[in-house]
């Protein structure tokens, strides 16, 4: 077991680095560098701030789980003795932990700049809540169209009607806390459906 999660986060290490400042470089610059920033309100620059974190998510729909596939390391996980559900989720903790961590710094850094201190610390919070059913989201989506002729497209298609309840719940959590548990809750159906999809998708799509 040892030997196979080092083999697979090596593998993820290799291409999870660039992904990271990719996304977290988009985050800031549509937070931070946007003409419109000056006359936003903090209602309206926490609509954006929730639509650049679910667009940064989406910058690595196409390389989630291609490369993997292309290169024969899902044909690999799928002949070891260990399940594909390992491989999803060591796959989507990579990139919670590198790229989610740096949108999480940024976009709290971008808010602090434009907005102030005040709910600094909610919209940490609903960051830290939201982050991981949106990659969920977008790692199920990837995964069933691994093999798709543009494949990223049909991943924007099908992720963007899904996430708007994180992106609603989210912008309304600063309000209130109903909302809040609301975030919580779809974010966790994410997360839990997300390794059985994942392995579902990915073997289906090695045997074709």
């Amino acid at each position: 077991m040892r030997r196979f999660v080092r083999f697979l986060w090596q593998d993820i290490g290799t291409h999870v680095d660039a992904d990271a400042i990719l996304a977290a470089g988009f985050f800031f610059t549509v937070l931070v560098a946007s003409p419109t920033i000056e006359i936003l309100q903090p209602e309206g620059f926490i609509v954006l701030f929730w639509l650049g974190a679910l667009l940064a998510c989406l910058l690595a729909a196409d390389r989630l789980f291609a490369h993997d596939f292309r290169n024969g390391v899902v044909d690999q996980v799928l002949c070891s003795r260990w399940p594909m559900s390992v491989y999803a989720a060591l796959k989507l903790l990579a990139w919670l932990t590198v790229p989610g961590m740096l949108v999480g710094v940024l976009g709290c850094l971008a808010y602090l700049i434009v907005v102030g201190s005040d709910g600094l610390g909610r919209l940490a919070l609903c960051l830290v809540v939201a982050l991981p059913g949106m990659i969920a989201l977008v790692g199920m989506m990837a995964a069933l169209t691994v093999d798709a002729v543009r494949g990223t497209a049909l991943v924007v298609l099908a992720v963007i009607p899904l996430s708007l309840p994180l992106v609603i719940f989210g912008t309304a959590s600063m309000q209130a806390d109903t909302p809040f548990l609301m975030l919580a809750g779809v974010s966790l159906i994410y997360v839990s459906l997300a390794p059985a999809v994942i392995s579902f998708a990915l073997a289906d799509a090695a045997r074709r």
